[in-house]
Parts: structure tokens; sequence; C-alpha cells
């Protein structure tokens, strides 16, 4: 490979990459604080392993639907992850 094409793919593709991931793992991490999943192991998912945490995501059940109020009491019936 020519020395100037290297030299694009490790200084622009590669930051570039990197920040999509970053901008979609940020976004994604305020869709799961909005279902109810504030825990910033949602971040990393996204960030780590793409599409594949995006689904994740996406596949989150809303605890604040499921969550009730008995007795002033708040049960939740969801299971941990």
């Amino acid at each position: 490979m020519n020395d100037a094409v290297v030299a694009v793919i490790i200084f622009v593709v590669i930051p570039l990459v990197l920040i999509e991931r970053i901008l979609i793992a940020s976004e994604f991490y305020r869709v799961a604080c909005m279902k109810g999943h504030g825990e910033m192991k949602y971040y990393a998912f996204v960030l780590l392993f793409g599409i594949t945490g995006c689904l994740l995501v996406t596949a989150l059940p809303n605890v604040n639907e499921y969550t009730t109020k008995i007795n002033n009491k708040k049960i939740n019936n969801l299971p941990e992850l």
C-alpha cells in the first residue's frame, strides 16, 4: 500500500469511526436512561459491540411501565442483567 493511503486510514478514518461510535453510544445510553436503565454498562455495550449493543438497548424493557406502587412500596418484577 501507498504510504499516503495508510496515513489517511490511520489519521482520518480511524478517528472518524471512533467519534461515530462514541456519538451513537451516547444516544443509546440516553435511550437506556429514558427506559429506566441508567447504568453506564449500556453505554459500554454499544461502544464496544456496535449494532449488537444497539439491539440490546432497544430490547430493554421500560422499567417505569413495570414498576408499580403497592402500600407506598415500589415493586420491581424485572430481572437484573
